[in-house]
């Protein structure tokens, strides 16, 4: 803002003002959630005002011709921007074709006569259900219907669509309203290559949950309609939802009927099923999905075992996880989210039994919650990469669980490590990269501290070397277009 004639080389820009979670990657260490929960109506609306302060700096920019080379925006803050914003946006950025902005707030609803929904011929558009309020009264969370202006927008004046984000929830962030998705179904897109679309946080839209495979059936026609969509997020939908929501019954009994629900393409090249926790239920129904893409190289999955329920057994999570990746061997890319309520899962110790078989794994991440018996995170990454030299990354968070409403599982960051792996000339890992992250204290009145070091790795060089020449013919270099579907 204060260089404006930086702007004019911008082509995209994403503002996210009030995300309480960490970043996806785990680049960017930010306050936790269940921190910012309980703020007083008066932080609210302060937030809610600084968002307007940033949204006229955006506009005096836009106006004055600065962002003319603009192609991509999207607004992160408390709620829709105002209506200004967008106007001034449409009118002065001749090449904005890809727009979003975030919705998580339920004291504000979506506008049918939003200048968002005004633009033509987008190629992208994106809207999320964020919020940092996490504890509200469950009675304001209501499914929240898109004005069929914004389905006209997209259906009728945007025919080369290309990309289509609705919702997004993750471990870490929350959303408190629940957005009919059913329209998306009647539309034609011949370009459409990315689909991302949620059902809704902890409250599943009414209709939905009473008619959920009528749904499916219009959906797979609808993928069947767009093969040329490469990345495909599907998050929320009943099958893989916690049990907190359903009836136990009614998933053990149904889902062997209904598999799968969505026709999985044997080219896919990335799963996620990180965007709801799936019951330990449905774990092997996921390894013979991954048993049908042998071209899978990046897999993200949230894994929620605490459920003791007399029909389901105990679960044995490592044994779980192995028989699930047994399934993906050419994995690249490995991303488990882990929670538990009331027990232990397992130690960051064993997890290392799960990716003996993984040759070709350069990027680890690994989120659990934390257990007084697990090693230090430094020397969990270290047996990692002494036991799977291809690992280049590894991300390890421990979490303390907090319930969200309706026992929805929350987790709060306890420590943090990320490790990289320092090689040798013979490509041999020498030593790990370590930034450390840990909270102290609870809730609002923690305090974050970090650490940054190198540590050598010590183990038996010869054999990791050995071990490199013995699979240096099953490792390739990455290979074309991901395909990311969940």
């Amino acid at each position: 803002m204060d260089r404006p004639h930086i702007s004019h080389f911008v082509k995209e820009l994403i503002l996210r003002l009030n995300y309480s979670s960490f970043d996806r990657d785990g680049r960017d260490s930010k306050r936790s959630l269940m921190r910012l929960s309980g703020g007083s109506t008066n932080s609210h609306v302060m937030e809610r005002e600084r968002d307007k302060e940033i949204s006229m700096l955006l506009e005096e920019l836009a106006w004055s011709g600065n962002l003319e080379k603009l192609e991509g925006f999207f607004w992160g803050g408390r709620d829709v921007a105002d209506d200004s914003l967008w106007k001034v946006l449409r009118d002065s950025c001749p090449k904005l074709k890809d727009v979003g902005t975030n919705v998580g707030l339920y004291l504000y609803k979506l506008q049918a006569q939003c200048e968002l929904f005004k633009f033509n011929d987008l190629k992208g558009f994106t809207i999320t259900t964020e919020t940092t309020i996490a504890r509200t009264d469950p009675i304001l969370r209501y499914p929240d219907p898109f004005p069929s202006e914004m389905w006209d927008m997209l259906i009728k004046r945007s025919p080369r669509l290309e990309k289509l984000t609705l919702g997004g929830h993750f471990p870490m962030q929350y959303s408190c309203r629940s957005l009919d998705i059913f329209p998306v179904t009647n539309a034609t897109w011949p370009h459409l290559r990315s689909l991302a679309i949620e059902i809704g946080g902890p409250l599943i839209d009414n209709e939905f949950t009473k008619y959920p495979y009528d749904f499916y059936s219009k959906f797979r026609i609808f993928l069947s309609q767009h093969p040329n969509i490469t990345n495909l997020r599907t998050h929320g939908f009943p099958e893989f939802i916690c049990p907190d929501f359903l009836d136990l019954n009614f998933v053990a009994s149904e889902m062997p009927k209904y598999t799968p629900r969505i026709k999985t393409h044997h080219t896919l090249r990335e799963l996620d099923l990180g965007g709801r926790p799936n019951v330990g239920v449905v774990a092997q129904e996921i390894g013979a999905t991954l048993q049908r893409l042998p071209g899978l190289r990046k897999f993200r999955v949230w894994m929620d075992f605490s459920h003791d329920t007399a029909h389901l057994k105990v679960y044995d999570a490592i044994k779980e996880y192995r028989d699930m990746l047994m399934n993906a061997m050419e994995l690249e890319e490995l991303n488990v989210i882990c929670t538990t309520k009331g027990k232990d899962s397992f130690l960051l110790d064993e997890f290392s039994q799960v990716m003996h078989p993984l040759h070709q794994l350069k990027r680890l991440e690994l989120s659990k919650l934390h257990s007084v018996s697990d090693p230090s995170l430094v020397e969990a990454a270290s047996q990692y990469v002494a036991e799977n030299p291809t690992l280049e990354y590894v991300s390890i968070t421990s979490n303390f669980r907090e319930e969200g409403p309706h026992g929805w599982p929350l987790m709060r960051m306890y420590k943090k490590g990320t490790f990289r792996a320092v090689r040798d000339d013979e490509d041999i890992p020498k030593s790990l990269s370590v930034h450390e992250k840990s909270e102290e204290g609870f809730l609002w009145g923690s305090t974050g501290r970090t650490k940054r070091y190198e540590r050598e790795l010590t183990y038996d060089q010869k054999a990791v070397a050995k071990w490199m020449v013995e699979n240096a013919a099953q490792r390739r270099p990455a290979e074309g277009t991901l395909l990311d579907v969940a």
